[in-house]
């Protein structure tokens, strides 16, 4: 399995297939398949954020090599229980629109409300007007933002805290907010499978997010253990 840019270009992992009998290809029965990771996985130092869930699906096959496109994006269950607190105001806000090359995605927002400066009362609930207006900033800059990226900026723009960020400061003005989350995002409609945008998403300048070494993890670098080594394993199998 490849992912697509801005992540790393190495495999993170595999899937099986039914070999090719007669007029069923093996490639026929991977096509298609939807594969969900975590970010931590997909990108190097991603630890912050391995509560994002990654959907990607298999749109064509390459040798052994599956490569893959953006299907959507998910939140943990622990990491949405823990943002949930007593005495603060929850508000979603949910916005279908439209990316440059064709994707039609439908994005959940969350926030919740927070104490200001000075502030002595121990709740932070926001009025029904109030949380219509955020809601209305909410998704006119989530319309914006995805309105002018791509397949690859869009997974940028929502693996990162950009729009978290630009709505934190925006919002601040009507309410005070925090903990603000794309908690997911649903795939409604993709544009038709073209092999050329298919290579451009997956060429190795666009990985932004973290190219990955050539490495191998330790203990799988074949190299041969010293004589001192062996003859104490030896030792410890004989006790």
């Amino acid at each position: 399995m490849r992912a697509p840019a801005p992540f790393q270009a190495e495999s993170f992992g595999f899937t099986c297939a039914n070999r090719t009998q007669g007029l069923k290809k093996v490639e026929d029965s991977v096509r298609g398949r939807v594969v969900t990771t975590n970010q931590a996985d997909l990108a190097p130092n991603q630890d912050a954020f391995a509560w994002r869930k990654i959907k990607l699906i298999v749109d064509e096959t390459r040798g052994r090599d599956a490569l893959t496109s953006f299907y959507g994006v998910d939140m943990t269950r622990d990491q949405l229980s823990s943002l949930i607190k007593k005495r603060k105001t929850l508000i979603e806000a949910v916005q279908d629109c439209k990316s440059l090359d064709g994707y039609v995605v439908r994005v959940f927002v969350i926030a919740f409300t927070r104490e200001s400066q000075g502030q002595k009362k121990k709740t932070n609930y926001a009025l029904a007007s109030q949380q219509k207006e955020i809601r209305r900033r909410i998704n006119e800059i989530i319309n914006r933002e995805v309105g002018k990226a791509n397949a690859t900026k869009l997974l940028e723009l929502f693996t990162s805290e950009i729009v978290e960020k630009k709505i934190t400061k925006e919002v601040n003005a009507i309410y005070p907010v925090r903990n603000v989350r794309v908690r997911k995002i649903k795939v409604l409609q993709r544009p038709k499978l073209d092999n050329t945008k298919l290579a451009e998403i997956h060429e190795n300048d666009k990985r932004v997010l973290g190219k990955g070494d050539n490495k191998r993890p330790k203990g799988e670098r074949g190299d041969k253990k010293k004589p001192q080594e062996d003859n104490e394993a030896t030792n410890l199998l004989n006790r």
